[in-house]
């Protein structure tokens, strides 16, 4: 019976390299998770993002950095080249859905990345503390 690992190693199209870095990589949870959120954290996610939207990620990610306080919408606006407060409005709405910023509309400088967490489940934890 093959596993849910070795099924998505099957329907994944890899090169012979991938599959062999992955099948060593199997047995070894803890370097895949720091892999994954290394990549996270570099990437932040943006598989099927618009190259407006990862502008978008890039822009806040820079001027939080920069300024050491979340941007406004306009200077989000003025780093992706979008006039309009509306067309930010419509990306952050659009990256706030898919969970990788959160915002509260009319509250000024509340634009924030969400950030990968790897915690334990805690029905997991509860298992281990029996």
């Amino acid at each position: 019976m093959k596993t849910e690992f070795e099924d998505a190693l099957a329907a994944a199209q890899l090169t012979a390299e991938e599959r062999e870095l992955l099948e060593r990589l199997r047995n070894h949870p803890t370097v895949v998770k720091l892999a994954a959120m290394r990549l996270a954290l570099s990437d932040h996610a943006t598989f099927g993002l618009t190259p407006r939207m990862r502008q978008t990620i890039e822009a806040i990610r820079d001027l939080t950095e920069e300024n050491n306080i979340s941007p406004t919408v306009e200077e989000i606006g003025r780093r992706v080249g979008l006039v309009s407060k509306s067309g930010v409005h419509r990306l952050l709405s659009a990256l706030a859905e898919r969970l990788l910023v959160t915002w509260s509309p009319g509250r000024t400088r509340s634009i924030r990345i969400i950030e990968p967490t790897f915690a334990p489940r805690p029905e997991k934890m509860r298992r281990g503390n029996r």
